[in-house]
């Protein structure tokens, strides 16, 4: 066998071939340290570890470049769990998947955690060096700790949407404003908007309107009121509302009392314009004095009218259609007036019913639970509804009146309960929400 060549690599010597009598041999591999900067010692085998620790030394000898599989495993769980928590922090946003990434992140977190801890349990290799983070002698542990609470920080900086306020804030009595101002400015355009309901309108009036767009109604409304007598510059605007409705805006709260004036019913075949109407809620009302099973509407009226003289009651009706206990003693009312400064003083002093003051409060139907038997979704009901139709028992594409099968699914949470069950999350942050509303609501009509 030829001699091999070797290279001359001492210190202050110039490179150069020259022959040996030495068998070269592959060098050996460095050996890498997962999460550690301190390079191991030359003469620091696995026997020279068992013999500081105390242990008696292997007769088995490993080659240099040997690693036990589970470290290896090890080592590319932890690697691969920290690429999967960059990318989970890339895909977050606060408008999509933040409390999914969020929880996931948190999951591959708590893994490594445990994956990283001091202890493995019966399976630890004493002769696996300890994983430092550098030569302050953190372990990997409290690595992990700390990017856990860095990215806890950085979701609690993220923006947040408005749902995800109201349903988190707490009510601490200071009211931000925003649905006070919108509040408001429902209750301006309420002064020189008249609403006109078409609901007991002939079929030919309510096809006439269907056929017309927005500009066509306007412009003969306008005609009516010229063929009057009277300024057709009180109407602005007509546009169309749900359920076969119209809205006409004016200018003024002076030009919205003319536009009331006119007979709606003879023009629209049947249609009539509707009175705002202020309700008040009523609770504890003893079905004693006011039955709706047994009593009329009219008598209902009278009986609560004649012990309260400044009120002018227009309606008064059930708070609820479906009682959870119809064989309740008490219930709950509204009662409807068409004044906002008499329901103040009904707010303030109470109600009378049965020679008994009862307290009364706003009626909010804006902040009552809303659901759509179409889509089961809430916030509209099934006559705008654009969704996909769902059953409200099983989830599925049909009715829920027709629904035969015997097992619910919960179409919003994916549940094992009906879409309308009380104890559904998304009911249940739904009805946060409202409370939150409700709270940052006025509680008057006026002030």
């Amino acid at each position: 066998m030829k001699p091999a060549l070797t290279k001359a690599s001492s210190k202050g010597m110039p490179g150069a071939f020259s022959r040996s009598n030495i068998t070269v041999r592959s060098p050996p591999q460095e050996t890498t340290v997962p999460m550690s900067k301190k390079a191991t010692a030359p003469n620091d085998s696995p026997s020279n570890k068992a013999v500081e620790m105390g242990e008696p030394p292997s007769n088995k000898v490993s080659p240099p470049n040997a690693a036990s599989p589970k470290n290896v495993e090890n080592e590319l769980t932890l690697t691969e769990g920290l690429k999967r928590i960059r990318d989970l922090l890339d895909e977050m946003n606060p408008q999509g998947k933040n409390v999914t990434l969020k929880n996931e992140a948190l999951d591959v977190l708590n893994k490594l955690f445990d994956l990283a801890g001091p202890t493995r349990g019966p399976t630890h290799d004493p002769h696996q060096q300890p994983m430092t983070s550098g030569g302050d002698g953190g372990s990997v542990a409290g690595d992990i700790k700390e990017i856990k609470e860095t990215l806890k920080a950085m979701i609690a900086d993220k923006p947040k949407t408005w749902a995800q306020v109201a349903r988190t804030t707490p009510n601490t009595g200071e009211v931000p404003g925003w649905r006070q101002r919108q509040e408001k400015l429902r209750r301006e355009r309420a002064k020189t908007n008249v609403l006109i309901t078409t609901r007991n309108a002939n079929e030919e009036a309510k096809q006439g309107l269907k056929n017309m767009d927005e500009a066509q109604i306007t412009a003969t409304a306008k005609g009516e009121m010229v063929r009057a007598n009277k300024d057709p510059n009180s109407i602005q605007a007509v546009r169309k509302t749900a359920n076969h409705g119209l809205c006409i805006q004016c200018p003024t709260e002076q030009a919205a009392e003319e536009v009331r004036t006119m007979d709606w019913r003879s023009l629209l075949g049947g249609s009539e314009v509707i009175k705002p109407q202020y309700g008040v809620v009523v609770h504890g009302v003893l079905k004693l004095h006011v039955n709706f099973d047994t009593q009329s509407p009219d008598e209902i009226n009278k009986r609560i009218g004649d012990l309260n003289d400044k009120i002018n009651i227009k309606q008064v009706v059930p708070l609820r259609k479906r009682t959870r206990n119809p064989n309740a003693s008490a219930q709950s009312i509204i009662i409807f007036v068409e004044d906002p400064a008499r329901a103040d003083e009904c707010i303030s002093h109470g109600i009378y019913i049965g020679k008994q003051n009862h307290a009364a409060e706003r009626y909010m139907p804006q902040c009552q639970i809303k659901q759509c038997f179409n889509c089961q979704g809430y916030g509209h009901t099934a006559g705008i509804c654009t969704g996909k139709k769902a059953c409200g028992n099983c989830g599925k594409d049909h009715e829920t009146r027709e629904c035969k099968n015997e097992e619910a699914h919960c179409v919003q949470c994916q549940g094992p309960h009906p879409a309308w069950h009380h104890e559904c999350p998304v009911r249940k942050r739904e009805s946060m929400r409202l409370e939150s509303m409700r709270d940052e609501l006025s509680s008057w009509f006026t002030k």
